[in-house]
């Protein structure tokens, strides 16, 4: 992730030749760095793989990350057991904010919503920093306008403070 001082933020940035007016003021700060946890879900579920993550791991990475002031985790529910662990690994309270990436499947948005709380709830937090729709065919598909109106609602409500889409 990064940053820019005037808070502008566009997809020009990830272009390997920078303009030499965005490259002039992009900063990146350790604040800015963000920890993606998924793959730790999946090598704590195969803990036959030599190497495999373990919760005393996963808690150290979470130590590590907070001291070192890395404030963004980035996780999804579809991968193992992180959520539950990351409940138990890192500090309390939390020092993180936390994204949370969602799919939309074919039980509709209701059921999203119901996963997406779940999710936090395995986690120990009332609220997220932001959901992400892990997948944009989910807004270009025949319940991406409820799916989004659902997104709205759960900020307006605080549940979340920021939307986004994956993309890439």
């Amino acid at each position: 992730m990064r940053s820019w001082k005037n808070g502008f933020q566009s997809a020009e940035c990830f272009s390997p030749r920078l303009r030499p007016e965005v490259a002039s003021v992009m900063t990146v700060q350790a604040a800015d760095i963000g920890l993606g946890v998924t793959p730790f879900g999946r090598e704590i579920d195969d803990r036959s793989r030599p190497g495999a993550a373990t919760e005393d791991g996963l808690r150290a990475v979470m130590e590590l990350a907070a001291v070192s002031r890395i404030s963004l985790v980035d996780t999804s529910a579809r991968h193992g057991d992180v959520e539950r662990l990351l409940a138990r690994a890192w500090p309390f309270p939390s020092p993180f904010r936390v994204t949370s990436r969602i799919v939309l499947s074919d039980d509709g948005v209701d059921r999203l919503e119901a996963r997406a709380r779940r999710s936090l709830e395995r986690m120990g937090l009332p609220r997220a920093w932001s959901l992400v729709v892990d997948s944009p065919e989910d807004l270009l598909g025949p319940d991406g306008r409820a799916l989004w109106a659902r997104l709205e609602r759960l900020k307006d409500e605080g549940f979340i403070q920021r939307l986004g889409v994956r993309v890439g």
